[in-house]
């Protein structure tokens, strides 16, 4: 069938795609490694030690409580797409990491910007899978959260109260 629809279009086969690592080529922009700082300061700033591996951004154990990060850097016009995806991932790394993380699991989305427009959906989605979401502030590299967030992770993460000035929902 591929060889028939090559003649009927006229162009030679495609050559195989070489693989991509879309992790690694993610993890290099700048946008989501400024991300990743703000959060690996954060865990800093309350004496947590982060962790991360090939698969998990972030993740910081409080006791019996494991809390993973999924930074995403998001295109301008499109979050919900890279919101998706980094809900199967949080539901993933919670599912395959489940003998070596604490009893209790919080699973949080880092965004580089807050969902708007026909994109709010997504803060109530992330809420109704008890996951949080933290962005980062337009025009200044302040984050944010909704007030779900901050009822999630403010008792583990106490300077997210000096976040307030911005909180939705």
């Amino acid at each position: 069938m591929k060889s028939a629809l090559n003649r009927i279009n006229g162009k030679r086969p495609p050559r195989s795609p070489t693989p991509v690592d879309v992790v690694e080529r993610e993890r290099s922009s700048l946008q989501h490694w400024q991300l990743e700082k703000s959060i690996v300061d954060l865990c800093l700033a309350n004496k947590y030690e982060p962790l991360t591996n090939r698969h998990i951004d972030l993740l910081c154990n409080v006791g019996t409580v494991s809390v993973i990060f999924e930074i995403k850097a998001c295109p301008l016009h499109s979050i919900a797409g890279p919101i998706r995806l980094a809900v199967s991932e949080l539901l993933e790394y919670r599912y395959l990491y489940r003998d070596a993380l604490g009893p209790t699991v919080k699973l949080c989305v880092v965004s580089d910007r807050r969902p708007r427009g026909g994109y709010e959906w997504t803060i109530g989605h992330l809420e109704s899978l008890a996951i949080g979401l933290i962005w980062r502030n337009d025009g200044d590299d302040g984050l944010n959260y909704n007030d779900f967030t901050r009822r999630f992770l403010g008792d583990l993460f106490p300077q997210m109260i000096e976040w307030k000035g911005r909180s939705m929902m």
